[in-house]
């Protein structure tokens, strides 16, 4: 089964992974790339603060927003407006990794996504240029997400899991 940025807007997150791990067939892999990170976009103040200084270090061209104006800050959204403007964005987000993790097997796991993409939302279409500025101002983004991914949590994993032992022996005796 593959599961591409979907499985983060259920609800009953636990009860829903645990229902996709006794369906998978035997041998079968479920291969995820999912927003793991807080619930309703919730991010710690230490994610906000390292994604608001590497949008401080950008020159003014490079966050530029589509509406014309410049992007500031990075603003986390209230639980409010994310239960009013998407109430599944994200709901139990933060219950998800361990969800999979209880029920599977960790084949493979390799989280990423700390403050880049919060960083450089809305604003992404400024560093498409092929031009030696935007090399270096891409690189300067990668340096600061790599030395922020040693102390801040990841947003986001790519992962291939098989079911734990358990949902197997489960699947043979039902």
């Amino acid at each position: 089964m593959l599961a591409l940025q979907s499985l983060h807007h259920f609800d009953h997150i636990g009860e829903t992974i645990g229902l996709i791990a006794r369906a998978l067939r035997p041998g079968g892999l479920l291969i995820v790339d999912e927003f793991v990170g807080p619930s309703r976009l919730q991010w710690t103040k230490a994610q906000m603060r390292t994604a608001n200084a590497l949008l401080a270090t950008l020159p003014a061209q490079r966050r530029v927003q589509a509406d014309g104006r410049i992007k500031r800050r990075v603003i986390r959204p209230s639980v409010l407006s994310m239960r009013l403007d998407d109430p599944s964005e994200a709901a139990e987000a933060s219950d998800l990794l361990p969800a999979l993790r209880q029920n599977f097997t960790i084949l493979e796991e390799h989280p990423y996504g700390i403050a880049l993409h919060l960083a450089l939302h809305g604003i992404a279409h400024n560093v498409l240029g092929d031009d030696p500025v935007t090399a270096q101002v891409l690189r300067q983004c990668f340096t600061a997400e790599e030395e922020a991914s040693a102390r801040l949590p990841h947003d986001y994993i790519y992962a291939v899991y098989s079911p734990a032992a358990s949902q197997a022996n489960a699947l043979r005796r039902g």
